[in-house]
């Protein structure tokens, strides 16, 4: 029988629970983030209490002798991002009423990207001239068992370099011909596609959910058009994941997933509407 961590839902299984929150947000036409909170972090908590008994659930691939137990723990561990970036973009599609492309081909300066979330009004296998791009990360993990407890700190050096050259190198495609890239703020805020990446991350301390809302506002001040933070972590009997962004300061407020939600939804709709 399939084990998770101890507490709610011991009877089903993640893929189980993330379809049950696809569902509802397709469904009711879910828009707020706000709305599916507690939906996703039960999701969370029960892919966690997998990797924290270093077991894969039964209907996760197939077991193939070639790939070790470890590698499928890490295979399925590995899915969570793009598991985030498919309710994120169903509450757009809401939001928005268009077609946003998955995990697409989009046209850099120097290279193409693959791309969580992004729109276009012209449809293709690669997008040339995307209004809107968004990246999913989830950081932070417990321990597996075999490897110790790992911090949102530990790959966030090397993810935010990979965003800071993502975002220059999608504006500098589009804005390729203009000859006044004078000053690198004001020139960022002007071409398209506006930039953003929603981050969540499994915590350990209140100064992780702080550090992330600060490299939140450096990013924004720096490269991206905005970053949406979603810490989370044990509650205090261990039994679920609750949410620490409660958005009261004003930080938390410019970092909160729906305030960046709210921020694509203009960028879409101001492009989408006009002739």
């Amino acid at each position: 029988m399939d084990s998770t961590q101890s507490g709610d839902g011991m009877n089903l299984l993640p893929s189980q629970r993330f379809n049950e929150l696809l569902g509802q947000v397709k469904r009711e036409r879910v828009t707020k983030f706000s709305m599916i909170e507690e939906a996703l972090l039960d999701w969370l908590w029960c892919v966690d209490g997998y990797r924290i008994n270093g077991s894969v659930p039964s209907d996760f691939g197939t077991r193939r002798s070639a790939a070790s137990e470890e590698a499928r723990n890490g295979a399925f561990y590995r899915t969570r991002g793009d598991r985030l970036a498919d309710v994120l973009l169903a509450l757009l599609r809401n939001r928005c009423g268009v077609n946003l492309a998955p995990r697409s081909r989009v046209k850099g300066f120097s290279q193409e990207h693959q791309i969580d979330i992004a729109w276009s009004p012209e449809d293709g296998p690669i997008l040339a001239d995307p209004v809107v791009c968004c990246e999913v990360k989830i950081l932070g993990a417990p321990s597996d068992g075999t490897k110790p407890d790992r911090s949102i700190r530990s790959d966030w050096t090397n993810r935010r370099k990979e965003l800071k050259f993502q975002a220059a190198d999608l504006k500098l495609f589009q804005g390729r011909e203009d000859p006044n890239i004078r000053n690198w703020d004001q020139w960022r805020a002007s071409v398209p596609p506006r930039v953003y990446t929603i981050w969540a991350g499994r915590i350990f301390s209140r100064t992780d959910a702080e550090y992330m809302t600060d490299q939140a506002r450096d990013l924004t001040d720096t490269y991206l058009d905005g970053v949406g933070v979603f810490p989370f972590a044990p509650n205090e009997t261990n039994t679920a994941y609750r949410a620490l962004n409660d958005g009261r300061s004003v930080r938390g407020r410019l970092t909160h997933v729906d305030t960046i939600l709210d921020r694509m939804q203009a960028d879409i709709e101001r492009y989408a509407t006009t002739p």
